[in-house]
């Protein structure tokens, strides 16, 4: 299942389980469980759930999008049939987390744990188990790149592999093989564990609405909005923190704000950031993996610039003594007129653009020429 949303993005995904695909569908909110972000980024583990022999059951996944809208679709369905020797459930990482890990940072060891192997009638005897680096397919032994090893303990339901040379980005599946008294086997992989040694990539911030190159300049009385790019292609981004500073990578002027993953803008209005005339400030955006490990990127300077430019003096001719201004009142050239000017200052965003016209009265009326220097 593919959910996009690419207007406001998708705030949460919820899951439920019904033996009715339709009905389910409908469910409402209160039905479905939520999926924590620190969970999984691409499929969840469902535990605690009674299962009837014979039965076909549907696993349905909403997301919510940043407006509250909802979008459901469902499983094509599992048929639950029970059999003497059933395989169990494989999760990866230690089992001290009893939980199934997603990603990792060690690139030189693989742990897993295991649980369910059951065999009613002539029982488990033994376990081993391989890493593969592609999930198996349908009915068919497990590929493994390390060969299947003996688990020593049959009471032992965890165990790892050490002294590996783990590829970064790259994702690894734990088989757990395990065998009964008659010497049938039956087994179970994992769902997969990426390797991540990287930080998240965040690549450019933007404001708007604001002008300027080096030095952005923003006229509006409203907080602008910060807008990022930021990947992290091995293990996804579980939340951001946005910051505003008088300098580069600080929070002095507005403290840390969460914003989740999914989502690439923050309106600094909705933190009830306060401007004023003149101000400076940095947004810092902080990206934080599933791993936890962080990179920060900060913004072009921003200046609060709510005023126009001061007026300076504008004299008739093309002269001056001393560097003050010589202001003529009559000339005989009938096809040249020239002006010069001084004192035209800006404290905040400085004077970029000069626009000039030429009127029969002081002042604009009466324009015959305009243009800009």
């Amino acid at each position: 299942m593919n959910f996009a949303d690419d207007e406001s993005g998708i705030d949460h995904f919820s899951w439920a389980v019904g033996t009715d695909k339709s009905v389910t569908k409908l469910q409402n909110d209160q039905f479905y469980t939520d999926i924590l972000m620190s969970e999984s980024v691409a499929g969840v583990v469902i535990h605690n759930q009674t299962l009837t022999a014979n039965q076909t059951y549907y696993v349905c996944i909403r997301a919510t999008n940043g407006a509250g809208l909802k979008s459901t679709s469902c499983s094509q369905g599992l048929l639950v049939i029970l059999v003497k020797f059933s395989p169990g459930v494989v999760s990866d990482g230690p089992v001290t987390y009893n939980e199934d890990k997603d990603f990792q940072l060690d690139d030189k060891a693989i742990w897993a744990h295991w649980d369910g192997f059951e065999d009613p009638v002539f029982g488990v005897t033994g376990y081993d188990w391989c890493i593969g680096t592609n999930p198996p397919r349908a009915e068919q032994s497990a590929k493994c790149v390390w060969p299947f090893q003996k688990i020593p303990h049959l009471n032992t339901y965890a165990s790892r592999f050490h002294n590996l040379t783990l590829t970064h980005g790259s994702a690894y599946y734990v088989t757990i093989r395990a065998a009964n008294s008659r010497g049938e086997t039956v087994e179970s992989t994992s769902d997969g564990v990426v390797v991540d040694r990287t930080p998240p990539i965040v690549t450019s911030i933007q404001l708007s609405p604001t002008k300027g190159k080096e030095i952005l300049y923003l006229s509006s009385q409203a907080a602008p909005v910060v807008t990022w790019s930021a990947s992290d292609p091995e293990s996804g981004i579980l939340h951001f923190f946005i910051e505003v500073g008088s300098f580069p990578f600080q929070g002095d002027v507005q403290s840390s704000y969460r914003v989740s993953g999914l989502n690439r803008s923050l309106d600094l209005d909705l933190v009830n950031l306060t401007l004023s005339e003149g101000m400076s400030f940095f947004v810092t955006v902080s990206a934080f993996n599933m791993l936890g490990l962080e990179t920060r990127r900060t913004s072009q300077q921003v200046v609060v610039d709510w005023s126009p430019p001061v007026s300076g003096q504008v004299a008739d001719g093309n002269s001056t003594l001393q560097g003050e201004l010589l202001d003529i009142d009559y000339q005989s050239n009938n096809g040249v007129i020239s002006a010069h000017w001084q004192g035209f200052v800006d404290p905040e965003s400085t004077v970029v653009e000069y626009h000039w016209c030429i009127g029969k009265k002081q002042g604009r009326p009466g324009i015959i020429i305009s243009d800009t220097a």
